[in-house]
């Protein structure tokens, strides 16, 4: 008599937590599982089908135990335990964490305040509400889209692809940087692959100096937290510019800045020291607490060009030290 060793089973539907819905046939027609205890086994949810937890799902302790994502699991708010996870599908999480730190294939957080594991994903998809953090240094091979919400580095960077994308919807945040780290916009993807919608948000908030990247065409900006932000390639910013507490320092290399929506810098600083710059406004309302300039750089230029009525901000550096202001 041989018999056969049967290590594979595929979720057929129901009770997921009852032998009878996992078989050793994808389609039904084979034995179901004596036990979870079993060492060794893997449970493959198939193509094209969902599995949704009720409760905590736990294979903790049962060694070797593989689950195997073809379709998409929905671990809702539950914890996901397994010793080896291989995400080929979907896995999707609400709760505060994923349980299982998940980071292969599609990962989506769709809940309120959570914690993202780090890692590497091939695609992470941010909805629901409430700021999604991560925790240690994350890798996107395929896409980053966040759709609601706001994404915060928590001080860890992310590294992209420029085969992937990323995009953020309108009204979505991305919050780089944290305390002392500082960190920088998301690395390794293309302007051409960047896209921010209109209303989005972009914020540098470390309490230490950070590089802006010029990589992206921004909608809103924001600089804050203290520290200086550095300018480091001509800048496009398509909403508002925000500098609150923090220093927008241009360097000793001419660059310009672009900003379509209104400039709102009341206890903030720009410093257009050490270059021939250009900050371009063409927004209604334009505060700054504090403008530096150079004396001995006197073709540095303010550009106001909005074709109705606009606020100029107030500033002695205008007449004294540079060079054109204009109207």
């Amino acid at each position: 008599i041989v018999s056969t060793i049967i290590d594979t089973y595929y979720y057929i539907g129901g009770d997921y937590t009852t032998v009878a819905s996992w078989n050793s046939l994808s389609n039904g027609t084979g034995v179901n599982p004596a036990n979870f205890t079993t060492t060794g086994i893997t449970y493959v949810i198939p193509s094209s089908t969902t599995l949704t937890l009720t409760g905590n799902w736990s294979f903790s302790g049962v060694t070797g135990t593989v689950l195997q994502i073809n379709g998409t699991i929905d671990a809702s708010t539950y914890t996901l335990s397994v010793p080896s996870i291989v995400n080929n599908g979907t896995a999707m999480f609400s709760g505060a964490t994923n349980g299982n730190a998940v980071t292969s294939g599609i990962v989506q957080y769709y809940g309120t305040t959570q914690t993202i594991s780090g890692g590497t994903y091939s695609e992470l998809d941010i909805t629901g509400s409430g700021t999604k953090t991560l925790s240690s240094a994350t890798s996107i091979t395929g896409n980053l889209n966040i759709v609601n919400g706001a994404l915060s580095d928590g001080g860890f960077q992310i590294s992209g692809n420029s085969l992937g994308s990323l995009t953020m919807a309108s009204g979505c945040s991305l919050l780089i940087g944290n305390g002392a780290s500082a960190t920088v916009f998301p690395t390794g993807f293309t302007n051409a692959t960047i896209s921010l919608a209109a209303n989005s948000l972009v914020s540098y908030q470390s309490s230490a100096n950070q590089t802006v990247s010029n990589i992206p065409n921004y909608q809103n900006l924001s600089v804050t937290t203290g520290g200086v932000k550095y300018i480091i390639g001509t800048t496009t910013i398509g909403g508002d510019l925000t500098i609150s507490s923090a220093t927008l320092l241009f360097g000793t290399t001419a660059h310009s800045v672009s900003v379509a929506g209104d400039l709102i810098g009341v206890g903030g600083t720009i410093d257009m020291t050490g270059a021939t710059h250009s900050l371009t406004l063409s927004g209604v309302n334009n505060a700054l607490s504090t403008l530096t300039t150079d004396a001995n750089i006197n073709n540095s230029s303010i550009s106001y060009i909005r074709t109705g009525d606009q606020q100029i901000f107030a500033s002695a550096n205008y007449s004294s030290q540079i060079g054109r202001a204009h109207v």
